[in-house]
């Protein structure tokens, strides 16, 4: 296969470590992360995607390492809260 240089194919093994179903918010001034709430908050996951709106982060899909994932939530820093 010829790929371009740089370019490489994702990769799809995540190995053994079950997915984490934690978040943090991080703080540039300070350079420190703090632990975010999980209540309501989707099932940990990876392979997911996740988008930032400018005032939310939204994250979608992924796996559990069982099942592909067809649910998501955002978190808004505006107001601190998750929604599924």
């Amino acid at each position: 296969m010829n790929e371009r240089p740089g370019l490489r194919r994702p990769r799809r093994d995540f190995g053994f470590l079950p997915p984490f179903g934690s978040g943090g918010q991080y703080d540039p001034a300070f350079n420190s992360w703090t632990a975010t709430s999980t209540a309501g908050a989707p099932t940990g996951r990876y392979g997911h995607t996740a988008v930032w709106t400018g005032t939310k982060m939204i994250v979608w899909g992924g796996t559990d390492g069982i099942s592909n994932l067809n649910t998501g939530g955002q978190y808004s820093i505006l107001s601190l809260y998750v929604k599924n």
